[in-house]
C-alpha cells in the first residue's frame, strides 16, 4: 500500500485521490486522518479519476441483493456503480464495502488554506459552468493535508469556505444563473 501522507507531502494540493477501502480513525471530517485506505490514483481533476473506478457484478446472494436494493433501489446491471463519495463511507445505510466487499472512495485534498481553495473553486467554475460539480466533486469531497495545521474547528473551517464561496460567486461579472442556484439546494 502506498502510503499516501508520503505521496500528498511530494505533490502539489489541492489533488483528488482515489482510494480503495478508505477508513478513517474518526468521522469523516475535514482533518481526520486516514486509518487505511490503498491509494489507487490520484490527479488534478475529478472525472477521468472516476472514469478509472471498476465496475461491480450484481449478486445471486440474497442477502448482498437486499443490501444493494436498500440502497440503490431497483436498479440494472448497467445502471450499477461504486459510490465514490466520502459519505457511502460514513453515513448508516449500507456502504459498498458492506455489500461488494471493497469500496472505492475519492477525496479532494487541500492545504488549509482558504485563499487556495476559494481561487481554485472559482477557476473551476469559471472553466465548467457548473456549480453543482463544484459542491459534489470538491466541496463535498474536501479534506485537509496536513491535518493538524488549522487552528479552527474543521466545521467552522467548511462553513467559512461554503459562505465565502457563494458570495464570490455571486460577486462574479457572471454569476451563476438562478436556476443553478436552484439545481444546487436541491443537491444539497
Amino acid at each position: 500500500m502506498k502510503n499516501y501522507k508520503d505521496q500528498l507531502s511530494s505533490i502539489k494540493l489541492p489533488v483528488f485521490i482515489l482510494f480503495k477501502n478508505l477508513k478513517f480513525e474518526h468521522d469523516f471530517d475535514l482533518d481526520s486522518p486516514v486509518s487505511r485506505g490503498e491509494i489507487v490514483f490520484s490527479g488534478k481533476n475529478y472525472l477521468p479519476i472516476r472514469d478509472r473506478l471498476p465496475k461491480p457484478c450484481m449478486f445471486e446472494d440474497e442477502y448482498k441483493q437486499s443490501l444493494l436494493d436498500s440502497k440503490y433501489g431497483h436498479i440494472t446491471e448497467n445502471e450499477l456503480a461504486f459510490d465514490d463519495s466520502v459519505f457511502d463511507i460514513t453515513e448508516g445505510e449500507p456502504c459498498d464495502y458492506e455489500i461488494f466487499g471493497e469500496s472505492y472512495t475519492i477525496v479532494w485534498f487541500c492545504p488549509p488554506d482558504e485563499n487556495v481553495i476559494i481561487n481554485y473553486l472559482l477557476n473551476e467554475y469559471r472553466k465548467n459552468k457548473n456549480l453543482v460539480a463544484i459542491w459534489s466533486q470538491h466541496i463535498d469531497r474536501l479534506h485537509l493535508y496536513p491535518f493538524d495545521s488549522i487552528d479552527i474547528s474543521s466545521d467552522d473551517f467548511y462553513d467559512r469556505i461554503n459562505s465565502r464561496i457563494e458570495n464570490e460567486l455571486r460577486a462574479l461579472p457572471q454569476p451563476p444563473s438562478d436556476q443553478e442556484w436552484i439545481d444546487l439546494s436541491e443537491y444539497i
